[in-house]
């Protein structure tokens, strides 16, 4: 009977190794699997910021110059506008200092309200092109976060 609980022992303490060392085994692959599961994620992660940075990237740098453009373009307008309204208004006084003094003075009030017109008029508009710039780098930086977020 002792030799039996002796085999018994032997045979036990055998399976218990032979587990332990099937154990160990099955736990290091698991490890270097999801190694490899990790390190593949972090390089994909990776991969996908660098391409949404450059895409937000490209995105900035065309609204800068449809922006810088659309800048660039009333101002163009604006002083041609000015030019123009500057040779007319210098015809019209060659015309009136021929003129009497009253046809003078109306024609210095009709060219000080063209004036005050294209200054309000060139005014409201930097006004409406910077917020809908400001608007438009609100919406930018939103969806930029929001795609941030949704990658995280």
């Amino acid at each position: 009977t002792e030799e039996k609980l002796q085999l018994l022992a032997r045979y036990t303490e055998y399976k218990l190794q032979l587990l332990a060392r099937c154990t160990e085994d099955k736990l290091q692959l698991l490890a270097w699997y999801t190694e490899d599961k990790l390190q593949l994620l972090a390089r994909c992660t990776e991969d996908k910021l660098q391409l949404l940075a450059r895409r937000t990237e490209d995105k900035l740098q065309l609204l800068a110059r449809c922006t810088e453009d659309a800048l660039q373009l009333l101002v163009r307008c604006t002083e041609y506008k000015l030019q123009l309204l500057a040779r007319y208004t210098e015809d019209k006084l060659q015309l009136l200092a021929r003129c009497t003094e009253d046809k003078l003075q109306l024609l210095a009030r009709y060219t000080e309200d063209n004036l005050q017109l294209l200054a309000r008029y060139t005014e409201e508009k930097l006004q409406l092109l910077a917020r809908y710039t400001e608007d438009k780098l609100q919406l930018l930086a939103r969806c930029t976060e929001d795609k941030l977020q949704s990658l995280a």
